[in-house]
């Protein structure tokens, strides 16, 4: 662990409860004045719209004498998607001189897709050029104001400085446009909103969180600062991931006023522990289930979520077998003690991982092999993958920040086990 120096970059300001995001209007006006006269909304394909609270929400803008621009987004974003959004943010800018804020209400791909645009529309290139290993050009570190509202709890993109974009095909890529000034000016969680999201969208979205979770709390850029975060991410994750997708299976089908309160309850500890993911990777990285993720997201129109539920058991195992320092040792056990909910708090978790490293890790591996099990994912083959393609790709799964390596065979063994 990197104690010199360690640093966190900026946290959005933070609004949480039931019924928060019904201020949103208020949020804004309170925020800017009247500076902003028009509400760029970009929200999922369709499910914001069928959600009780949307049509009280654009009620809350327009009662605050908003104009309303609205995108939609379904699947993965990709660079023509923000490069749509961002002509018509600019044209609506020119035609009436409007000043315009991003708002982003949705799960990761919507919110990434906020973040991109509200930057490139302060910029003259398409977003492609942006993006790091396929652009040619940094960021300028401006953009719009800039709220997000997370409708699922996984990608913590709500807390990150960089938005996902993809192009999928044989010369598919998924890459980052990065840059501080792309963190959220506000993040506002609201369980109601959250409380809608399907056992579908649910587990996966956990699955990412708390893959974040683990990989920035051993990476080999974690510090203290990244630690607070991550390893009460984990903590959190003990009860709300299981929770999260228990509850997302019944629909709340039923559900008495006790119910309800319990489901927002866990749902917002879920939610948190995603928001902590992001802040936490910010600083400290990711490790080789988002290696192996990037690779296998440009290849096919896979959720990210889905890649992290499949790989995070099986990567974990091998990581644990190969990890040869002691602090990586100590750092899994902790990570076994936290998600397994044997021991709650950071000093407690390191503790009996100094005593016990490897009841640490048995607990670690046992807990994410039981969630794997009790909350399945559909395979890599129903998103179109062959063993001929995954045993190519394997090379290319990137192990920066991991504190151990695994043989690429290994890996590859590990992604055609999962088809």
């Amino acid at each position: 662990m990197h104690e010199e120096g360690a640093a966190l970059e900026a946290v959005p300001r933070t609004l949480m409860g039931a019924g928060s995001v019904l201020r949103l209007g208020k949020v804004i006006r309170e925020g800017w004045g009247d500076s902003i006269s028009t509400v760029a909304l970009i929200s999922g394909g369709s499910s914001f719209d069928r959600n009780p609270l949307s049509s009280r929400i654009i009620a809350g803008l327009y009662e605050e004498h908003f104009g309303l621009l609205r995108f939609h987004v379904s699947g993965e974003p990709s660079p023509a998607l923000v490069d749509r959004c961002v002509a018509d943010i600019k044209k609506k800018r020119q035609e009436r001189g409007a000043e315009l804020m991003v708002v982003g209400i949705g799960g990761g791909s919507v919110i990434d897709t906020a973040k991109a645009a509200a930057a490139c529309a302060t910029m003259e290139e398409p977003s492609l050029r942006y993006l790091e290993g396929v652009g040619d050009l940094l960021p300028a570190g401006t953009r719009l104001p800039l709220i997000a509202i997370p409708t699922t709890s996984g990608t913590g993109s709500e807390a990150t400085k960089n938005s996902v974009l993809s192009s999928v095909g044989t010369a598919g890529f998924k890459k980052s446009m990065r840059h501080p000034a792309l963190i959220p000016d506000v993040v506002i969680f609201d369980p109601m909103l959250l409380d809608a999201a399907p056992y579908g969208v649910s587990a996966p979205a956990g699955w990412d969180a708390v893959t974040q979770l683990l990989e920035a709390a051993v990476s080999t850029k974690a510090t203290i600062l990244t630690d607070l975060y991550s390893f009460t991410g984990l903590s959190l994750s003990a009860e709300a991931f299981p929770s999260v997708c228990e509850f997302s299976k019944a629909n709340g089908d039923g559900s008495s006023e006790a119910e309800r309160q319990t489901r927002y309850r866990v749902r917002s500890d879920m939610a948190l522990a995603a928001f902590y993911s992001g802040i936490a990777l910010a600083s400290a990285g990711l490790g080789l289930v988002h290696g192996a993720a990037g690779v296998l997201g440009g290849i096919h129109a896979i959720p990210h979520g889905v890649v992290c539920g499949l790989l995070l058991p099986p990567v974990t195992e091998a990581l644990t077998m190969h990890i040869l320092s002691n602090d990586g040792k100590i750092r899994y056990a902790a990570c076994g003690y936290l998600l397994s909910g044997r021991i709650k708090g950071r000093e407690a978790a390191f503790s009996a991982a100094r005593e016990a490293a490897d009841s640490g890790i048995v607990l670690l591996n046992e807990t994410l092999a039981s969630w794997q099990h009790s909350y399945p994912l559909p395979g890599f083959s129903e998103y179109g993958f062959t063993e001929e393609e995954l045993t190519a790709l394997a090379a290319k799964a990137s192990m920066k920040n991991s504190p151990a390596k695994i043989p690429v065979e290994e890996v590859a063994k590990i992604l055609t086990g999962l088809l």
